[in-house]
């Protein structure tokens, strides 16, 4: 499962699209929601 997170996080950062510099800038990535709560788990 996080195997498919990261793919689906990373995709708009590499090859053909390079839509953004990290997973976290993409504006529709849910990605910076995972590094919060990862990051912050109580009081989110």
């Amino acid at each position: 499962m996080l195997q498919k997170l990261n793919y689906i996080h990373d995709n708009p950062c590499k090859g053909k699209w390079n839509l953004a510099a990290a997973t976290v800038d993409y504006e529709h990535s849910s990605a910076k929601f995972y590094i919060v709560v990862h990051m912050h788990p109580i009081g989110y």
